[in-house]
């Protein structure tokens, strides 16, 4: 039986965004990496103008130069992840990883962590025919995989009868990623003045979508993270001041203790903890479900 990656759906759906050529060179190295058992998850392959213009002025990417058609951009953004789909964002390093990456550079692809001036570890790029020359005409459709004359298709996980459970770290000024937390505990701290960078977010033994976002110092909402990812940034000193958090089919609640205010009333649902526009960072957070 071949192997199947954690997040196999989610990667096939991104990868059915590219553009006709790219996506035809990212298919065969998705197929390396599942005959190589490498287990990734492709969070990202198309953004808008908008969204690349936003990222260019807050110096998270180098340029507006994309194969854009019709307003789109196109790269792959990957991440390691283990067999309970946990993000490894300091497995770029790992011989799997090293694996994956030289597969993508030998069909093609230039990567992020080869950069000089704005290193970025998860990004993909393919130069096609140089920039906006790649087409659309596939997008979104179905993508099925034979690898090892075994057809991989996308499968659903029943999940044993668990209560669902909320996972969460904080990245926390000062300390570093702090340690895991779940099902209310606090994660963070408090009279300490110690400000939260950034925050991972996971549902175990659930299969809902969950969505948040975090209102970072100088750039504003973030866009939107799904299950495991990251919201806020790692290494330039700057304070988380609000999330917002929810999961479809669940009721998620969450407070935080703001800069000076303490602990916020709990929140639900797609709702704002924390403040904007008052240069007030997050401190500590307890997320839990009810």
């Amino acid at each position: 039986m071949a192997f199947t990656p954690y997040y196999h759906e989610r990667n096939l759906k991104n990868l059915a965004q590219l553009g006709d050529n790219t996506k035809k060179k990212a298919i065969e190295w998705y197929k390396y990496l599942i005959e190589n058992e490498i287990n990734v998850l492709i969070y990202e392959t198309t953004r808008s103008v908008e969204t690349q213009r936003e990222n260019v002025a807050k110096g998270a990417s180098q340029t507006m130069k994309s194969y854009h058609l019709e307003g789109i951009g196109q790269a792959l953004d990957f991440v390691m992840v283990d067999t309970k789909g946990n993000a490894l964002w300091n497995g770029y390093g790992s011989a799997e990883a090293k694996k994956a990456i030289a597969k993508a550079k030998a069909l093609g692809f230039e990567w992020g962590g080869d950069w000089t001036t704005l290193v970025d570890k998860p990004h993909l790029e393919y130069h096609y025919k140089g920039y906006g020359t790649d087409t659309f005409k596939t997008k979104g459709d179905a993508i099925s995989l034979t690898v090892e004359k075994s057809t991989i298709t996308t499968k659903t996980v029943t999940e044993k009868s668990k209560n669902p459970s909320v996972v969460y770290e904080a990245h926390v000024q000062g300390i570093g990623w702090q340690g895991k937390k779940k099902d209310g505990q606090t994660a963070g701290t408090t009279g300490k003045s110690q400000r939260l960078e950034a925050l991972t977010v996971k549902l175990e033994n659930s299969n809902a979508e969950l969505e948040m976002q975090g209102h970072v110092q100088g750039i504003g909402w973030t866009t939107v993270r799904t299950n495991g990812e990251v919201i806020g940034t790692i290494g330039e000193s700057l304070r988380l001041e609000a999330i917002k958090l929810k999961a479809s089919g669940l009721t998620i609640q969450y407070r935080v203790h703001v800069e000076k205010d303490g602990w916020t009333a709990w929140k639900k649902n797609g709702e704002i903890a924390g403040t904007t526009g008052l240069k007030k960072g997050i401190e500590a957070i307890q997320i839990k479900l009810s």
